[in-house]
């Protein structure tokens, strides 16, 4: 969102996908932009939003490199002209027929954006006997509906410029798949989206307040809208509570999670599961005791066949525990699980979440490697996920964390961490800098941060073992 000359606000397809994920933040953006008085500041990039757009603008390079190796006419539109200027250019190299026009640039009322790139095609239009059809690159590995919508807003804005609206439109993936899409197919959706946004712009509120959304992890308001919310003691404050459960209660006349800790357990709420009920009171009344007395508390779920502290197999010598691997080391780490298990036929391999077994399906699949010996593993059922959503920890326990991230569990069984490196999303950035600079320091730390996730793995394991009151044996730690 930008203003013009005339101090008029202009809109991107960015605005129109932070719109669909939050009215809120389009509010705040309009406030930013215009200058008004008390706006909260936007939250910085962080170092990991910032390696994300750099890979993602690598990936553009890269096939605008190998567009250039297939067309003769290749078309740079350049950045530093003015929005007009710029608008003119890609106008002369679409009428000049040139093949591939990188960084078009379009202007229509107060809309306007750049699409990464113009693919000729031979269907007649306006200029001549071909017409241009919009293509953006995405890091992703699959398409999603935000893709679409603005891969529509180029279409749209494209189909005015040339007098026939383009027939597909096409995306390059970040797995090196390109991906097509009928334009007419999602048009009257776009439509639809674009006209609830320009509703919203002809009658912005005078106030609006911030609800929690799946966009709020990568929103420059976050902290703003974090602020409120323990401000007001927001229901979004209760770990793993769900936005439908926050409505429900609600309309129930309990908005906050002082309120809800406080519900007497024979309370009823209108079209919530009595069972889903009792958890998120249980949950809320955990979180609020830590707040008033400062101690850690957690309570042992009903126990239930099969499920929760059942999920974790007797402790056998040699158990395994892992965090996730390095490319480079799948070849070995898959050799020494083979060997391993055949001294230790009746040991697992631990994690927490999902995110390794999925790691080790990518790599199989990527090398062709192991891929049978890892099925085998998956199908013998020998990954023991701690955290997965419906196992061990959240069927076993509620804690008076605010999340049931690893992290927040340590505080139960080991101290703080510290060290540069203290989450996976700084191991990528740190990793990135290592590549950049060779400096063996921060690979060690990247290093030891992992080790720490094995051990912290393995500590979970016993401290769910010692509250079940489960015996447990000595067992491997597999830090790799």
């Amino acid at each position: 969102m930008q203003k013009n000359s005339d101090d008029k606000l202009l809109f991107a397809p960015t605005d129109l996908l932070k719109f669909l994920g939050c009215n809120y933040a389009t509010f705040l953006e309009i406030q930013h932009t215009l200058e008004k008085e008390g706006t909260p500041k936007k939250v910085e990039r962080s170092d990991s939003e910032k390696l994300i757009s750099d890979k993602g603008l690598e990936h553009e390079d890269k096939y605008l490199a190998k567009l250039k190796q297939e067309f003769a006419k290749v078309i740079e539109i350049p950045k530093k002209p003015s929005l007009e200027k710029r608008v003119k250019l890609t106008i002369q190299a679409m009428q000049n027929g040139a093949d591939v026009i990188y960084q078009a640039v379009f202007k229509d009322g107060n809309w306007t954006g750049d699409a990464d790139f113009l693919l000729k095609v031979a269907t007649p239009s306006n200029f001549g006997d071909f017409s241009f059809e919009a293509l953006d690159t995405k890091l992703s590995r699959r398409t999603e509906p935000k893709h679409i919508t603005q891969l529509s807003f180029y279409s749209e804005l494209l189909g005015k410029l040339q007098g026939i609206a383009p027939a597909k439109m096409h995306l390059f993936l970040g797995d090196n798949r390109q991906e097509s899409f009928i334009v007419s197919d999602y048009k009257t959706n776009y439509l639809n989206v674009q006209e609830s946004f320009e509703s919203y712009i002809d009658n912005i509120p005078s106030k609006s307040h911030p609800e929690p959304c799946g966009a709020c992890n990568s929103c420059s308001w976050k902290e703003h809208c974090t602020e409120i919310w323990e401000r007001d003691d927001h229901l979004t404050l209760v770990a793993n509570i769900q936005k439908t459960q926050i409505q429900k209660l609600k309309d129930a006349g309990i908005d906050t999670l002082e309120k809800l800790a406080n519900t007497l357990e024979t309370t009823k709420v209108t079209n919530l599961n009595p069972d889903v009920f009792t958890k998120l009171r249980i949950q809320a009344s955990l979180q609020f005791a830590k707040r008033v007395t400062g101690e850690n508390r957690y309570e042992i779920l009903p126990d239930i066949d099969g499920k929760g502290f059942n999920r974790i197999p007797s402790s056998a010598h040699g158990d395994l525990f892992f965090d996730k691997e390095e490319k480079i080391a799948f070849g070995q780490f898959m050799e020494f699980i083979d060997q391993h298990l055949k001294l230790f036929s009746d040991a697992y391999i631990y994690h927490y979440n999902h995110y390794e077994t999925i790691g080790l399906k990518r790599l199989a699949n990527r090398y062709a490697l192991a891929e049978e010996q890892l099925n085998n593993l998956l199908n013998k059922e020998k990954f023991i996920d701690l955290y997965d959503l419906y196992k061990v920890v959240r069927e076993s326990i509620q804690v008076s964390e605010p999340s049931y991230s690893i992290k927040n569990l340590e505080t139960f069984y080991r101290e703080k961490r510290t060290g540069e490196v203290t989450n996976a999303v700084d191991s990528i950035v740190q990793y990135n800098q290592w590549r950049l600079t060779q400096n063996q320091k921060v690979l060690d730390d990247i290093a030891q941060y992992n080790k720490i996730d094995c051990i912290s793995t393995y500590q979970l394991r016993n401290w769910l073992i010692s509250i079940s009151s489960k015996e447990h044996h000595q067992s491997f730690l597999c830090c790799l």
